[in-house]
């Protein structure tokens, strides 16, 4: 299978090499969610006027049931 450059044949390039490409940039993106989910993971339940509650919970439980790892 070719390889182009400017719109011109340039090198062989094997099929294995070009679906490695597509490999290494998909756990890259991996990676990104990974670090993202462990940012974003913490309960916005009773922080803020809109999140907020009248009841009285015990928010690191209710964090904890619902599968959070901490509060905002």
């Amino acid at each position: 299978m070719p390889g182009y450059t400017h719109l011109q044949r340039a090198m062989v390039v094997m099929w294995s090499q070009n679906l490695l490409s597509f490999g290494f940039n998909f756990a890259s993106d991996l990676e990104r969610l990974r670090e993202t989910l462990k940012r974003v993971n913490r309960s916005p339940l009773g922080c803020g006027a809109l999140a907020g509650n009248s009841f009285n919970i015990n928010r690191d439980m209710m964090a904890e049931e619902l599968g959070f790892k901490g509060l905002l």
